[in-house]
């Protein structure tokens, strides 16, 4: 059997060398890449290896008919049909895989390894989405990680967060096409401090139409891809019934509220457990305390100071449990 690959063929080597190196280190697809500076080689190899995936770096009227899974062009101006090549590796990478179908990296085997965590509260006041987003952000520094707010107003400073794409196309392509549509899924991903997120929806409507089972299988389809090691759903109240995300999850992590009705809210929750014989949930639940600070008081999520150094032992100990 010939070995799978990507070949990207381009004149501008450089260009070309840095790119393969930066998807084969990343490890965004589920085989190598391979580099192709002139067309005679390209075709030599061919019949050497299986080409899935052909990215096409300028003019190439023979690329159309050359047969392979996949084609995909670099322009610079980034015309419809094609990818421009001018823009972050991250994002050009993610364009390509947009138009790969069933995208994967991993084998099934090795995409059960994919960390699964909600973070959950029935109030308010608990600096849920600070929490939520700091362990997505830490924990990128070690894996690959995605954060997902899926509340239906979430309060994020477009000054801070891209909202191109985002969850509200990341669903539509989902409810249109399924799990086939996972590329298109994760180019509505950006990225910041090396944590990937979707920015949240922009219609209410968008979240709280689907059930939480039609969202717990738009969370396995990406985790099926094999793209990240970890993700944080910042869950909030947008479902009024969210036990398939949360009984699907590896951890519910719930910020202890710094209020008494947060706080009756929080236990009535437990008993509500208790009652309904969910015992699965109640040994997934783990009460954080968060450190107080008056810099989240009445501000916005600022991303820099959740990653300021002597925030490093509090988040790191929740990731290490």
């Amino acid at each position: 059997m010939r070995e799978r690959i990507c070949s990207i063929w381009s004149e501008d080597e450089e260009y070309a060398v840095r790119l393969a190196d930066y998807i084969n280190g990343k490890k965004l697809l589920p085989f190598k890449v391979m580099v192709f500076t002139d067309v005679k080689s390209l075709q030599e190899n061919k019949h050497l290896y299986d080409i899935k995936l052909l990215i096409v770096d300028g003019d190439a009227p023979w690329a159309e008919a050359f047969g392979c899974d996949t084609f995909v062009k670099l322009s610079e101006e980034g015309t419809e049909g094609a990818v421009s090549r001018y823009q972050p590796a991250d994002r050009l990478a993610k364009e390509i895989i947009s138009y790969m179908d069933g995208y994967t990296v991993r084998n099934s085997k090795e995409n059960k390894n994919v960390s699964i965590n909600c973070i959950y509260s029935p109030a308010t006041k608990c600096f849920k989405t600070t929490l939520a987003m700091g362990l997505a952000l830490w924990s990128a520094k070690k894996e690959r990680s995605l954060y997902v707010n899926i509340e239906e107003f979430a309060g994020l400073d477009e000054s801070v967060f891209n909202s191109k794409g985002g969850l509200s196309q990341a669903l539509y392509h989902f409810k249109a096409i399924g799990p086939r549509s996972i590329g298109k899924i994760l180019s509505c991903t950006q990225q910041l401090f090396g944590m990937d997120y979707f920015y949240p929806v922009i219609c209410p409507e968008d979240i709280s139409e689907l059930t939480d089972k039609e969202l717990m299988s738009f969370f396995n389809a990406i985790a099926e891809s094999g793209l990240y090691e970890s993700i944080w759903i910042d869950v909030g109240n947008s479902c009024s019934m969210p036990w398939g995300i949360l009984e699907n999850s590896d951890r519910i992590l719930i910020p202890k509220p710094l209020d008494f009705v947060g706080r009756k809210k929080v236990a009535q929750f437990e008993n509500y457990l208790v009652a309904s014989g969910r015992t699965e949930l109640i040994s997934k639940v783990e009460k954080i305390d968060i450190p107080y600070d008056e810099k989240i008081v009445g501000y916005g999520i600022d991303p820099e100071w959740i990653l300021e150094s002597r925030k490093a032992a509090f988040f790191n100990s929740l990731l290490e449990d």
